[in-house]
């Protein structure tokens, strides 16, 4: 009888630890909140990443001055994983360490964006999808 009661209370611990744990993620992506247009806030060539989808991943366009780029985006933890259109190895995803200073400004670190702040614009304007 002993045994049973020791597992009920270590499944009742670790049900709380993933409740826990969970809830924590939620906190972390809500705040982050990602979804939506972010511009580099530096002098210099406009560089703009406008991430769509849900929290945790979706769809993704970068535009470095006249140069764009499409894929698929996720986050990993802290890591923002960005994965473009025009590659099927799995080795061409792009790793950025990602750190949240205020709400709608974000750092980014990473191959090719070395120490990036960027601020997140809210306008008005809807995108409208393409048909397919």
């Amino acid at each position: 009888m002993t045994i049973y009661l020791l597992l009920a209370v270590i499944v009742g611990a670790v049900v709380l630890y993933v409740r826990g744990t969970r809830a924590a993620r939620l906190r972390w992506l809500t705040q982050l909140n990602l979804p939506g247009a972010w511009h580099r806030d530096a002098v210099g060539e406009p560089r703009v990443l406008r991430l769509g989808g849900e929290l945790d991943g979706g769809r993704y366009v970068a535009q470095d001055g006249s140069s764009e780029e499409t894929g698929v985006w996720r986050l990993s933890g802290h890591t923002l994983v960005l994965h473009p259109d025009q590659s099927d190895d799995p080795e061409a995803s792009q790793h950025f360490d990602i750190r949240l200073f205020d709400t709608g400004r974000i750092g980014i670190d990473g191959p090719g964006r070395e120490r990036e702040i960027y601020v997140k614009r809210a306008d008005n304007v809807i995108e409208l999808r393409a048909r397919s």
